[in-house]
């Protein structure tokens, strides 16, 4: 997500697409430093990502840890 220019577009569109029980699953770097990734203000933590689907048929599944630099963060649409 952080590399896109109109992040709620893309909710919007993911939103019209993903079916009723479909899984959002969004990668993302920690928002902290890390040995690669974009820079620390271009990072988006699970809060972010969390706050960015507020109002949307959304609710969160789980999350968890890929290792140093990267995390997942699980949706799945109501």
């Amino acid at each position: 997500m952080h590399e896109l220019d109109d992040i709620s577009h893309m909710i919007d569109e993911v939103t019209r697409i993903i079916k009723p029980g479909g899984t959002l699953a969004v990668i993302e770097f920690h928002k902290w430093q890390t040995m690669m990734g974009p820079l620390l203000s271009d990072r988006l933590s699970e809060i972010d990502i969390t706050a960015s689907l507020s109002g949307k048929p959304f609710e969160l599944k789980d999350s968890f840890v890929l290792g140093n630099n990267l995390y997942c963060v699980q949706f799945t649409k109501r």
